[in-house]
């Protein structure tokens, strides 16, 4: 839970995302990412996360998904 939001952040084998849901607006955001072939397997970043950050700044300003807005 981050500011009213349900969160899931997969991650593992080069496969990442974010699945968020703001019950009180109704509000569900699906993401899903890979590295590709040129990232670190032991590159712990999960590139959604900037992605999602910045459609719930969109969407919903004042209660964001995430911490960092990267």
């Amino acid at each position: 839970m981050v500011n009213g939001w349900r969160r899931q952040y997969p991650f593992f084998n080069g496969y990442m995302g974010n699945v968020a849901w703001l019950p009180k607006r109704k509000i569900g955001i699906s993401l899903v990412v890979t590295t590709g072939p040129s990232v670190s397997p032991d590159n712990s970043t999960n590139f959604s996360d900037n992605t999602l950050s910045k459609f719930g700044a969109y969407l919903t300003p004042s209660k964001l998904p995430s911490l960092d807005l990267g």
